[in-house]
């Protein structure tokens, strides 16, 4: 209990740019529920009263007045939903952008699954909005609902308003039974849900492999067993909930049928007054329901509550690397890399590393798959975080320099080569948003990309997209190169970039590259000998150990 208030605070956290709009809309449309079930017992009050009386002109203003009311709490819920959708959307784009920045930002978010950070990003915050939203809004109805019509019951007859509150607090008990169930249910199906994903993430991306080697039924089975786990959850969920719903129902008859016989017995005493029985009904069963929802609401937020813990597991990660603000002018003299030590969990990947590279040279990193050359090009890139004592760029640590200013120092190509969903001009130029048409052009030109991209029927604007229309590894590399060289930076790092070319244009591209060398300093990774052969120096990483070749 005490866990999850945390939580609803920390959500509320959220609402600090647009908390006035989100308060007023909260409080204006929390209380059309107790307005609609006042007016409505009133209106009853003064027809019976009229029409007891047998007095026209009092039953016609009964009618105006209720009709006027009904107007004036119409329009003060318009204003309140107004403000609530206002300030929700606003809650809604700093809580994804806040959790997009902190997961962009970490070097542990490389380490996961893609669906699992899409989960996180979507799903999970989709989720986590629902404390901010649906259930605690209908929390907060039911609270305001519950201390008005107690107050206007009280007012009229304070033993009914005993016996409400009674049921309303036995009922509140009963479903408080299933909020431990429905929080573990709720984070099952959240995990359940993350690991379906996955594995269908990974058949989507392997169904031609899967299909050639007859893995299909295999994979089948382990997909449908995945789902079956979520629908075992689910039934178990919608179980919990039958329960539930029948506790309202239960209570709500109670109340109903208590009520209507407490009060008969009290009109026929003469202790109350039939206009103002026929009131108390509505107002009663108001309240057995907005307690009855607090309980039922407080267990529907224990799978959003679940979702925002993992959240915060994100928002909470703290950044290991240490940056100060210093703007770097440019790369001039070198990088220096001091006895780095590098581990993955307790894995030494690279072990005593010293390396110096000077302005204009070509350095070539070589070794197996797995030896640590993309590892120490990411630490160099300042991707991985390390202790800030073993890089320097031109004599000045890591430690000193802001992250943007050191990633200005470089351009990058991977052998993954990722392009994303626009047109083939607009990947080239995010290597530089304030190029000119004709430098995208000479950057393709120089990267080998130009003449395939004028033979499309779209040119440059051709649409990057997967499917039959997608370009060959190729082709995806050559414009990768093109942005990387657009981009202008004075240190062009390349790991394991030409996998997915032919021999000539392999040649061709590694000529331009080290044409480009003067002024700017090349670092790559290659299994390429001939390509190794072409730098100034070559190290070979083994065992986490450079060695000079």
């Amino acid at each position: 209990m005490k866990q999850n208030f945390k939580i609803l605070i920390r959500m509320f956290q959220f609402t600090k740019n647009c908390r006035v709009y989100y308060i007023l809309g909260l409080i204006f449309f929390a209380s059309q529920i107790f307005t609609a079930n006042f007016l409505q017992a009133l209106f009853l009050k003064w027809l019976s009263a009229g029409a007891i009386s047998k007095n026209s002109t009092k039953i016609l203003s009964s009618i105006l007045s209720f009709g006027i009311l009904f107007l004036l709490q119409m329009g003060i819920t318009l204003i309140g939903i107004v403000l609530y959708n206002i300030s929700t959307i606003r809650i809604e784009r700093d809580l994804k952008f806040s959790l997009y920045n902190s997961y962009i930002r970490h070097s542990q978010s490389q380490k996961r699954h893609s669906v699992e950070a899409i989960n996180r990003l979507n799903v999970d915050s989709d989720l986590a909005l629902e404390c901010l939203k649906n259930q605690f809004t209908l929390v907060v109805f039911s609270v305001f609902t519950i201390i008005c019509s107690s107050i206007v019951i009280f007012s009229v007859d304070y033993r009914i308003g005993i016996c409400e509150l009674m049921i309303g607090v036995v009922s509140f008990l009963l479903h408080t039974k299933y909020t431990k169930p429905m929080k573990s249910i709720g984070e099952k199906i959240l995990e359940s849900n993350e690991m379906t994903n996955k594995v269908l993430a990974d058949i989507l991306h392997s169904n031609e492999a899967i299909k050639i080697n007859n893995y299909y039924k295999s994979i089948h089975n382990i997909y449908i067993k995945k789902l079956k786990i979520i629908y075992q959850f689910s039934q178990t969920k919608t179980v919990l909930l039958t329960y539930q719903s029948m506790i309202k129902t239960t209570f709500e008859w109670l109340s109903l049928t208590g009520i209507f016989g407490i009060g008969i017995y009290f009109v026929y005493t003469g202790s109350l007054d039939f206009p103002s029985f026929i009131m108390l009904p509505t107002l009663c069963i108001g309240v057995t329901d907005a307690i009855t929802e607090i309980g039922r609401q407080w267990n529907a937020l224990q799978e959003p509550i679940a979702a925002a813990q993992r959240v915060f597991q994100i928002l909470d990660c703290k950044e290991k690397e240490i940056q100060g603000d210093r703007e770097l002018l440019g790369f001039k003299n070198s990088i220096l890399i001091k006895q780095l030590t590098f581990k993955y969990e307790k894995e030494i990947i690279l072990n005593h590393i010293n390396l110096l590279i000077n302005a204009g040279e070509k350095i070539c990193l070589i070794g197996e798959s797995g030896s640590g050359k993309s590892t120490l090009l990411k630490i160099i890139l300042g991707i991985y975080d390390i202790k800030p004592e073993c890089l320097y760029l031109d004599n000045i640590p890591i430690e000193k320099v802001s992250r943007k200013s050191w990633h200005d120092q470089f351009a990058y190509v991977d052998q993954d080569c990722r392009l994303f969903h626009m047109s083939i001009y607009e990947n080239i130029k995010l290597g530089n948003s304030m190029a000119s048409e004709k430098e995208v052009y000479e950057a393709a030109k120089m990267a080998g990309c130009h003449d395939f991209i004028e033979k499309l029927p779209d040119k440059y604007h051709t649409l990057v997209k997967e499917g039959k229309n997608s370009l060959s590894g190729g082709e995806s590399q050559r414009i990768c190169i093109a942005r990387a060289l657009l981009k202008n930076a004075p240190i062009l790092v390349f790991d394991e970039f030409t996998s997915a070319l032919d021999k000539v244009t392999e040649k061709e591209i590694m000529e331009t590259i080290f044409h480009l060398a003067i002024p700017r300093t090349i670092i790559l990774s290659t299994h390429n000998m001939e390509i190794a052969k072409k730098a100034d120096r070559i190290y070979r990483v083994r065992d986490g150990i450079l060695e000079n070749i």
